[in-house]
């Protein structure tokens, strides 16, 4: 999966998404940004890279039905994930949860 790809499958979610940063927006809304590869090897070459993402939702709704359909889409389209990591910002009241995930891309 191309990394377009998969910003392509976050919009589905409908809240808005965003790569690598959004500055003031209202939550909900999506975050994400790629933070390095993995290559796969098979026959004494590289066959893929696995492309590493972290997904950041923020939301001011506790137990968030957003956080169900991240996950639901990742595993739907063949994501390798961990999380959610759940951080509260006192400041702004709002709720990020962090996913960590991996998706294979060509080679």
């Amino acid at each position: 999966m191309t990394l377009e790809a998969f910003r392509d499958i976050l919009l589905t979610l409908g809240p808005p998404v965003y790569h690598y940063a959004a500055d003031k927006q209202e939550p909900p809304y999506i975050v994400w940004h790629e933070f390095g590869v993995r290559p796969w090897h098979g026959d004494n070459r590289r066959q893929a890279l696995a492309h590493k993402i972290q997904i950041d939702l923020y939301t001011e709704r506790e137990y968030d039905p957003l956080a169900g359909a991240v996950e639901a889409l990742l595993s739907e389209n063949g994501a390798a994930f961990d999380g959610p990591v759940t951080d509260y910002d006192e400041k702004t009241k709002m709720i990020r949860l962090i996913y960590e995930c991996e998706v294979v891309g060509g080679g």
